[in-house]
């Protein structure tokens, strides 16, 4: 592959694509409750949200327009302010591998099994079911491995900034 000015352009359009689809990343909303050091945040849904990494463990959907996000408060903001919402740096690290690693560990493994075990007289039969089994294992092991490491406070999505009250009158 050659280098042009386009594929620059490629690569970084590709880039802002991605940072618009990660998941809370510049998103902002309004503290609904503390406690301790954890902060419910209410925001807007966007089309964005249904891909969410927050969506499944974080979030709370109450109508279509509106969306409640259990977030670290590391900006100890009280409730009524207006925070932006970022990702954990953590869980963005952590969740690839174990999300796609573990179930492409399971595959090759079970293709190498079933072709050494060999019930069948069809090595590609074996290696095939053996593929299959050991990705319905592997995806069973990446979403236990999910449920314990990538659940709390670490993982969590953080409120990193407290944002001035839009409705609030100009001096």
């Amino acid at each position: 592959m050659s280098w042009t000015p386009s594929s620059v352009n490629s690569a970084s359009e590709s880039d802002a694509t991605s940072e618009t689809h990660r998941s809370c990343a510049g998103r902002s909303g309004i503290v609904l409750s503390r406690q301790g050091r954890m902060a419910r945040v209410q925001m807007r849904a966007s089309r964005s949200c249904s891909a969410c990494t927050c969506s499944a463990a974080f979030a709370r959907h109450q109508s279509s327009s509106t969306r409640t996000l259990t977030v670290v408060n590391i900006v100890d903001a009280e409730v009524g302010r207006h925070v932006r919402i970022v990702d954990s740096p953590r869980a963005v690290v952590a969740a690839p591998p174990v999300l796609f690693g573990i179930p492409l560990l399971g595959l090759l493994c079970g293709a190498l099994g079933g072709y050494w075990i060999a019930p069948f007289s069809s090595e590609d039969l074996n290696a095939l079911i053996g593929a299959a089994a050991g990705l319905a294992l592997g995806i069973l092991g990446a979403r236990l491995a999910a449920n314990s490491r990538l659940v709390g406070p670490d993982q969590s999505p953080q409120a990193v900034e407290i944002l001035p009250d839009p409705t609030a009158p100009l001096p």
